[in-house]
């Protein structure tokens, strides 16, 4: 009796120091309400993978009323792909009226990432720039 108690405590001494498989994580980010007050405003959401690894990406933009104005940048701009390590993808909200006013989410696969929001003007290029931050 007492070795097949002893077995037992044994058993469960072993599943306990036995590593646990860590659950997947989201990060989100955002950032606060941009605003590009110029003709033909632009809002471009962008995020670079600071890790080793290849981290799984989305970015969307949304106007003030929270509707997603995301209009891909280029064939390789986000919303959704994933990034290799110090690779980045932007993608860009178009306005149809002035203010734009509008913000950038983002979700991760990895808390080794860093995001931002440009306020931009087509013709005179970025006039402000907000760090995504965790909600």
């Amino acid at each position: 009796m007492k070795h097949s108690l002893f077995g037992a405590f044994a058993a469960v001494g072993i599943c306990l120091a036995l590593p646990i498989r860590a659950q997947a994580t989201t990060v989100k980010l955002a950032t606060p309400l941009i605003a590009s007050p110029q003709t033909n405003p632009v809002i471009d959401c962008a995020i670079t993978n600071v890790g080793d690894k290849p981290v799984t990406v989305t970015a969307t933009v949304f106007d003030f009323s929270g509707s997603d104005v995301s209009q891909p940048a280029d064939p390789t701009a986000c919303p959704s792909l994933t990034l290799a390590p110090d690779k980045s993808c932007i993608i860009q909200g178009k306005f149809s009226g002035t203010p734009a006013l509008g913000f950038c989410k983002f979700t991760a696969s990895s808390n080794k990432v860093r995001a931002v929001g440009h306020g931009e003007d087509p013709v005179t290029g970025v006039i402000s720039s907000i760090p995504a931050t965790t909600k």
